[in-house]
């Protein structure tokens, strides 16, 4: 009968995930546990070497259609862009390679540091994605009828990663989205009135709500009225690999519909004017930053605004945002943490986006601790 193991990768006590500090903006690490035992407990293991592996990579893997055929082929490439791995334990006569020492459980610490050069949140999208992983490995002996021989046992999990520099680093911060047009104008003509359309921001993260302030001013003479409006976040995926085969993919990944739009009239204004407030969420689940630099993965997102106009054209709007993988409160948050950290040199562009991110010293970091909130990978349906 063989041996039977439990492998665990547990996180550090009382926290949230594996990964320390705040990723892209201080040292930051993956550790934890490596707890090991032998479900049955009377017989002990061979043991030889546990080693520990962490890898972060990219990967594509989508379906083309043979234009001649009609058959489905195949394709997907995954790129390697860090790999570390390092013996957490060995028997105590480490000089010899052949060195066994039983053993029926154990408890491993790990920890590996983040290197500088690594940027990439971790996602996981529809034909593609990023992923961290960590992998144990136990190499033990087991007696056979004729010796015996090395055997291999494997405990793989995926760590999900934030990194907080796109968001703290990207220019979109500090300028509003706008669209415009005056009543006289060309376009004010074609639909009937003018719009003053305002976004606060043209960059997002997981869990941000994107706000519209509108402000529609109906032009004299013409009857044409809005009737609904549609706010929508749209991702542009193209996924590729190493033969050069390419995959399209577009989603909303966040939309909002406003019904019953009509124009309010008062003594200061007879002619007609609407102002609207809406507003929509960027889902939880984390997404590829905008600017991630992958080789095999590019994404895009636009955001898309339609007015639909009841005797007149339709207004439709549209402009590239940058999504990254850190929302705006987690950011804000971290940045208080570390200004209260004598020991955090921050970049030098950390403390003007602090400012429009309206970040204040002493606000409820200590609500919040050191470790950020885990999202889910995936993306939402």
């Amino acid at each position: 009968m063989g041996l039977s193991f439990e492998i665990k990768i547990l996180q550090p006590g009382g926290q949230g995930g594996f990964q320390r500090g705040f990723f892209g903006l201080t040292e930051t690490t993956v550790s934890g546990w490596v707890r090991i035992r032998v479900k049955n407990g009377k017989r002990s293991v061979r043991g030889k070497l546990v080693v520990i592996k962490f890898v972060g990579y990219e990967y594509t893997d989508f379906v083309l259609i043979d234009p001649i055929g009609r058959y489905d082929i195949g394709c997907g490439s995954t790129r390697l862009f860090h790999k570390e791995e390092r013996t957490i334990w060995a028997p105590k006569d480490a000089t010899d390679l052949d060195a066994i020492e039983s053993f029926t459980e154990l408890d491993l610490p790990f920890s590996f540091t983040v290197p500088p050069d690594v940027r990439h949140s971790s996602f996981k999208g529809p034909k593609g994605g990023v992923q961290y992983d960590l992998a144990v490995l136990i190499q033990h002996n087991v007696k056979t009828l004729f010796g015996s021989k090395d055997k291999v046992e494997r405990k793989v999990i995926q760590v999900p990663l934030a990194c907080y520099l796109p968001l703290v680093l990207s220019p979109a911060y500090r300028s509003p989205l706008i669209f415009f047009c005056t009543t006289n104008s060309s376009e004010a003509g074609q639909h009937g009135f003018a719009y003053d359309i305002t976004f606060p921001a043209k960059a997002y993260g997981p869990g941000d709500v994107v706000q519209a302030h509108i402000r529609l001013q109906r032009v004299q003479g013409y009857k044409s009225t809005p009737k609904s409006l549609f706010l929508g976040i749209k991702r542009h995926d193209v996924c590729t690999d190493a033969g050069n085969a390419r995959n399209y993919y577009k989603e909303f990944i966040a939309r909002r519909e406003v019904g019953g739009l009509r124009w309010q009239t008062d003594e200061i204004d007879p002619v007609g004017h609407l102002d609207l407030v809406t507003s929509l969420d960027v889902p939880l689940s984390r997404t590829a930053n905008s600017d991630s630099n992958l080789k095999y993965i590019s994404i895009k997102y636009e955001l898309k605004m339609k007015i639909e106009v009841d005797g007149a054209p339709n207004v439709e709007l549209e402009a590239p945002v940058t999504i990254v993988g850190v929302g705006v409160t987690e950011c804000k948050r971290a940045i208080n943490i570390l200004r209260a950290r004598p020991d955090v040199v921050l970049p030098g562009a950390v403390e003007p986006i602090a400012e429009v991110l309206n970040a204040r010293e002493g606000s409820d970091a200590n609500d919040w601790d050191e470790f950020p909130p885990e999202y889910d990978d995936g993306v939402d349906p």
